[in-house]
């Protein structure tokens, strides 16, 4: 016989053996269907100290928020649950949520307010303070206020908060990242390397130490990225099987392989690597100019695994890993070459890249073409017209005058 408690304990069912079965619901299942947990026990009170363990490790695994938590934590259990859902979110816009609230919103005060006290002041105040500190674009300012109100319409969708404080203030930051959006567009001021600074990488990328080895062991890598154009996703995800070696030339085919699942428990911690299709393009194949195929033989002759499927670049384990680290490991390269904290990030790689062959006299089209992207993104943040030039000590963006920059594209 079965007994509905009406106080939300759920369904009670006596079995013919005598024990006792309870049924309750718990949320949703990944096709929108009621999800309900069962449990068996000797007696009633059993059953519900039962259910409120298991309720309780299923909660803790989905990271479900408590009011008394802070920012961050809300920040992160909102993530967590998304990750733990299958087909929630991709696998790549996980590992940028996550590197968006460890870089824009952990370092932060507000990372340390308890959630249920956030006034609209307070995230309005946050992203003021990231503007002001002039290091992000306007995408990623705007990734990090997103990141908090997807994190506080999760928790009062949920009843956990009654409260969003974003919710008052989003129509006034975004038309405030709109119109820096906008500058930044009109300014058209492309940062990629000088002359000096792509120097400087080489000749430190190539520095070995008394056994051999590389004494950057990124350094081959910022090369190939500096020659190709290539994203750091689609680095991280190429394969030795997915490169095509002959005579003439060789050819990389970019699969699309830049959904990184990240596994956070067991053995096999760290990052898989599951095919889809690159951003703005599916797969694509590009020849290698001759630096990039001399670079990319050299790192196929330090690899430990070089069969079809061995990935090009891995850790230290000798498995794949994410953009981010690998972001992480460039950085501190680039501070081993000398180059200012002004540069950061491996997108740099990539505008360089462009500019280089556009002052070779390469069209838009040819160039977004080879790196995967699209022409109006590549004519307006991935070209550069302008040339740091350091004067009295400073480093200026400065823009030559139209027939030199001719000039350069007729001699190249």
């Amino acid at each position: 016989m079965a007994v509905r408690r009406c106080n939300g304990e759920g369904t009670f069912i006596t079995m013919p053996n005598g024990k006792i079965r309870l049924r309750r619901q718990y949320g949703y299942n990944e096709n929108g269907n009621v999800r309900f947990l069962t449990v068996t026990g000797k007696s009633r009170k059993e059953c519900i100290r039962l259910m409120e363990e298991r309720i309780t490790e299923l909660d803790k695994k989905a990271g479900v928020f408590r009011g008394g938590d802070t920012v961050e934590e809300l920040c992160r259990k909102h993530l967590n649950t998304h990750i733990s859902q299958r087909g929630r979110i991709k696998a790549t816009a996980a590992d940028r949520r996550e590197s968006t609230i460890n870089n824009q919103v952990a370092p932060y005060p507000i990372a340390h307010m308890q959630a249920s006290a956030v006034r609209p002041i307070d995230i309005e105040g946050h992203i003021e303070t990231l503007i002001a500190e002039d290091r992000l674009s306007v995408s990623s300012i705007e990734k990090a206020f997103h990141v908090l109100n997807g994190a506080y319409r999760w928790a009062v969708a949920r009843q956990e908060l009654s409260y969003n404080p974003c919710e008052a203030v989003r129509e006034g930051i975004m038309n405030r990242l709109n119109r820096l959006a906008e500058k930044d567009a009109d300014s058209n001021d492309v940062i990629i390397l000088s002359e000096h600074e792509v120097e400087c990488l080489r000749r430190t990328a190539l520095v070995k130490r008394e056994n051999g080895t590389y004494k950057y062991p990124v350094g081959p890598y910022v090369l190939f990225l500096l020659e190709t154009g290539m994203r750091v996703g689609e680095l991280c995800a190429l394969k030795w099987g997915n490169i095509q070696w002959d005579e003439d030339a060789t050819v990389v085919s970019i699969l699309g392989t830049r959904h990184h699942i990240k596994v956070r428990e067991g053995d096999d911690a760290g990052y898989r690597v599951c095919d889809g299709s690159v951003k703005n393009m599916h797969s694509r194949h590009i020849v290698l100019n001759s630096e990039a195929a001399e670079i990319l033989e050299e790192i196929y002759n330090e690899s430990k695994d070089t069969s079809p499927q061995g990935y090009v670049f891995v850790n230290r384990r000798l498995k794949p890993t994410n953009p981010s680290n690998v972001g992480v490991l460039i950085n501190k390269f680039y501070r081993a070459a000398g180059l200012g904290e002004e540069v950061s990030g491996a997108h740099v790689l990539r505008r360089t890249f462009a500019t280089g062959e556009f002052l070779k006299g390469a069209d838009v089209k040819s160039i977004a073409s080879y790196i995967g992207d699209l022409e109006t993104t590549t004519s307006q943040y991935y070209i550069s017209v302008k040339n740091n030039v350091r004067i009295g000590g400073k480093i200026m963006n400065v823009a030559p005058l139209p027939h030199l920059v001719k000039a350069s594209g007729q001699n190249g």
